[in-house]
């Protein structure tokens, strides 16, 4: 029965909460623990940060969005480990913890946000459905959740999972951040995916009546208005003209395989 626990991790059909991350929080002191403090400078117990306790929760932040008193936890840990050594003393602190975050160019220590890595780790679950990556989960989200719909094009529901709640909300900050290679076109969404220039989707620059007058469904592939390796666009509409004629010049990239591509500005 849930919640068990495998690798440390707890498998839970419920929202994650700062009580399931204690494992890891605990983790973290008992490693600091270990060391002996006065023979640490500051320089060693920053590289110590960098290289062996940020690593801990490195493994719990590419699985779950972790709750924000979890986050705020672990970098008061290692804001007092810095400052203070194994007393973890809250006190003493010279700089403020976002300022030590900041890039060395910048003034900072380089130390990465938890909150940025964190989100930028759970990324891997939408680029694992965006290229049709191959496992027991994609194949599961493909038949019961999306049902041949773009992952762009999918609302949230009422109900959903806690876990797939938090994938669909990522939408918000990482839009445009995964540009699709067309490739012969059979596993990129015409209407909703980002496969136009400077990563753009039609839905976004077009209203809906518009597009609706081509005829073509919301499941329309990229494929379907390609033949024989030439582009086949429907021209009735002459307010899309703009665009096809903006994709003619990369007809050449057309090929018999599809792939996907990544940008993250």
């Amino acid at each position: 029965m849930l919640p068990v626990r495998y690798l440390w991790v707890p498998f839970i059909s419920t929202r994650l909460t700062h009580t399931d991350c204690i494992p890891s929080v605990e983790r973290i002191i008992a490693r600091i623990k270990l060391w002996t403090s006065s023979s640490l400078t500051y320089a060693g117990r920053l590289q110590l940060i960098k290289s062996v306790l940020f690593s801990i929760q490195v493994y719990w932040s590419s699985i779950f969005i972790l709750p924000c008193a979890t986050l705020k936890k672990i970098e008061s840990i290692l804001a007092a480990f810095l400052w203070r050594g194994t007393s973890m003393s809250p006190a003493g602190a010279k700089v403020a913890w976002h300022a030590i975050c900041y890039l060395e160019k910048k003034g900072g220590l380089g130390v990465k946000r938890l909150k940025t890595w964190n989100q930028a780790a759970t990324l891997k679950h939408i680029w694992h459905l965006l290229t049709n990556k191959v496992n027991v989960w994609t194949s599961r989200i493909y038949a019961v959740l999306l049902r041949g719909r773009s992952f762009w094009q999918v609302p949230i529901p009422s109900n959903p999972s806690w876990s797939w709640r938090k994938i669909l909300q990522s939408w918000e900050w990482c839009r445009g951040w995964f540009i699709v290679n067309i490739g012969n076109g059979s596993s990129t969404y015409l209407w909703y995916d980002y496969w136009l220039h400077e990563g753009k989707r039609l839905i976004d620059i077009h209203p809906l009546r518009t597009l609706t007058a081509t005829r073509l469904p919301w499941n329309t592939r990229v494929s379907n208005i390609i033949t024989k390796g030439h582009w086949n666009f429907p021209m009735d509409i002459t307010t899309l003209h703009a665009n096809w004629h903006s994709i003619i010049p990369t007809q050449s990239s057309i090929t018999k395989t599809s792939g996907f591509g990544k940008a993250i500005h």
